[in-house]
Protein backbone atom coordinates (compact mmCIF):
# COMPACT_ATOMS: atom_id res chain seq x y z
CA UNK A 1 0.00 0.00 0.00
CA UNK A 2 2.80 2.17 0.86
CA UNK A 3 3.72 2.47 -3.07
CA UNK A 4 0.25 3.21 -4.17
CA UNK A 5 0.24 6.40 -1.80
CA UNK A 6 3.67 7.46 -3.53
CA UNK A 7 2.77 6.86 -6.89
CA UNK A 8 -0.33 8.81 -6.15
CA UNK A 9 1.76 11.64 -4.70
CA UNK A 10 3.96 11.37 -7.39
CA UNK A 11 1.72 11.91 -10.11
CA UNK A 12 -0.53 14.42 -7.81
CA UNK A 13 2.58 16.35 -7.38
CA UNK A 14 3.40 16.16 -11.54
CA UNK A 15 -0.08 17.50 -12.18
CA UNK A 16 -0.24 20.37 -9.54
CA UNK A 17 3.35 22.01 -11.08
CA UNK A 18 3.22 25.17 -13.08
CA UNK A 19 5.25 26.98 -15.63
CA UNK A 20 6.14 30.89 -16.27
CA UNK A 21 7.43 32.09 -19.59
CA UNK A 22 10.73 33.04 -18.00
CA UNK A 23 11.15 29.53 -17.64
CA UNK A 24 11.26 27.08 -20.08
CA UNK A 25 8.21 25.43 -21.14
CA UNK A 26 8.29 21.76 -19.62
CA UNK A 27 4.24 21.14 -19.45
CA UNK A 28 3.10 18.16 -20.88
CA UNK A 29 -0.35 17.34 -22.24
CA UNK A 30 -1.42 14.13 -21.37
CA UNK A 31 -4.66 12.22 -22.63
CA UNK A 32 -6.99 11.47 -19.94
CA UNK A 33 -7.75 8.07 -20.90
CA UNK A 34 -4.23 7.10 -20.55
CA UNK A 35 -3.85 8.38 -17.15
CA UNK A 36 -4.31 5.29 -14.49
CA UNK A 37 -6.26 6.39 -11.74
CA UNK A 38 -4.98 5.06 -8.54
CA UNK A 39 -7.92 3.88 -5.88
CA UNK A 40 -7.71 3.07 -2.49
CA UNK A 41 -8.92 0.15 -1.58
CA UNK A 42 -12.04 -0.25 0.35
CA UNK A 43 -10.52 -2.18 3.71
CA UNK A 44 -7.73 0.02 4.09
CA UNK A 45 -7.61 2.24 7.53
CA UNK A 46 -9.03 5.52 8.09
CA UNK A 47 -7.07 8.45 7.48
CA UNK A 48 -5.67 10.31 10.04
CA UNK A 49 -6.86 13.76 8.82
CA UNK A 50 -8.55 14.79 5.53
CA UNK A 51 -6.31 17.81 5.44
CA UNK A 52 -3.38 19.26 6.02
CA UNK A 53 -1.75 22.68 6.33
CA UNK A 54 2.04 24.46 5.97
CA UNK A 55 4.09 26.95 5.66
CA UNK A 56 6.63 26.77 2.76
CA UNK A 57 9.07 29.09 2.78
CA UNK A 58 11.40 30.60 0.30
CA UNK A 59 15.33 29.28 1.46
CA UNK A 60 13.85 26.15 3.70
CA UNK A 61 12.62 22.81 2.68
CA UNK A 62 9.12 22.21 4.02
CA UNK A 63 6.99 19.12 3.30
CA UNK A 64 3.70 18.25 4.94
CA UNK A 65 2.43 14.96 5.37
CA UNK A 66 -0.80 12.52 5.73
CA UNK A 67 -0.92 9.47 7.58
CA UNK A 68 -3.48 6.33 7.91
CA UNK A 69 -4.82 5.82 11.18
CA UNK A 70 -5.83 2.39 12.62
CA UNK A 71 -7.05 2.06 15.95
CA UNK A 72 -5.35 5.78 17.27
CA UNK A 73 -2.09 4.32 15.41
CA UNK A 74 -0.38 6.26 12.63
CA UNK A 75 0.26 3.65 10.27
CA UNK A 76 1.27 4.08 6.81
CA UNK A 77 2.05 7.43 5.14
CA UNK A 78 -0.46 8.01 2.03
CA UNK A 79 0.76 11.04 1.08
CA UNK A 80 4.16 13.78 1.36
CA UNK A 81 4.13 17.15 -0.38
CA UNK A 82 7.70 18.69 -0.46
CA UNK A 83 8.34 22.00 -1.47
CA UNK A 84 12.12 22.28 -1.36
CA UNK A 85 13.89 25.72 -0.51
CA UNK A 86 14.08 26.91 -4.41
CA UNK A 87 10.48 25.35 -5.09
CA UNK A 88 8.48 28.66 -4.83
CA UNK A 89 8.33 31.05 -7.71
CA UNK A 90 5.30 33.04 -8.38
CA UNK A 91 1.93 34.02 -5.70
CA UNK A 92 -1.16 33.23 -7.28
CA UNK A 93 -1.68 37.00 -8.24
CA UNK A 94 1.69 36.40 -10.42
CA UNK A 95 4.00 38.44 -7.98
CA UNK A 96 7.48 37.12 -7.59
CA UNK A 97 8.09 34.96 -4.17
CA UNK A 98 11.31 36.19 -2.63
CA UNK A 99 13.58 34.94 -0.17
CA UNK A 100 12.46 34.14 3.08
CA UNK A 101 8.75 34.80 1.63
CA UNK A 102 6.15 32.43 3.35
CA UNK A 103 2.56 31.37 2.40
CA UNK A 104 0.58 28.89 3.92
CA UNK A 105 -0.04 25.98 1.53
CA UNK A 106 -3.18 23.44 2.52
CA UNK A 107 -3.61 19.65 1.36
CA UNK A 108 -7.36 18.14 1.42
CA UNK A 109 -8.65 15.24 0.57
CA UNK A 110 -12.09 15.55 -1.35
CA UNK A 111 -12.37 12.27 -2.40
CA UNK A 112 -10.55 9.90 -0.52
CA UNK A 113 -11.56 6.46 -2.75
CA UNK A 114 -10.21 7.65 -5.69
CA UNK A 115 -7.39 9.87 -3.85
CA UNK A 116 -8.30 12.68 -5.25
CA UNK A 117 -6.39 16.20 -3.52
CA UNK A 118 -7.28 19.85 -4.07
CA UNK A 119 -3.87 21.60 -3.02
CA UNK A 120 -4.86 25.38 -2.22
CA UNK A 121 -3.77 28.26 -2.84
CA UNK A 122 -4.71 27.96 -6.39
CA UNK A 123 -2.49 29.39 -9.07
CA UNK A 124 0.32 29.24 -6.70
CA UNK A 125 3.61 28.14 -9.07
CA UNK A 126 6.57 26.40 -9.13
CA UNK A 127 10.08 26.78 -10.91
CA UNK A 128 10.36 24.33 -13.46
CA UNK A 129 13.77 23.75 -12.32
CA UNK A 130 13.12 22.71 -9.10
CA UNK A 131 9.57 21.60 -8.96
CA UNK A 132 7.49 20.68 -5.62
Amino acid sequence: MRHKGLAASLAILALFGCSDSSQPNLDVTRDPSNIDVLRLNPSAPALETDSVSFYAVSGKDRYAEIYFDSAGVRTNRLLRFDVSKNSLYRYPDGSRIHGGDSLLITVRITDPATLAFDFEPAGLKFSTFVPA
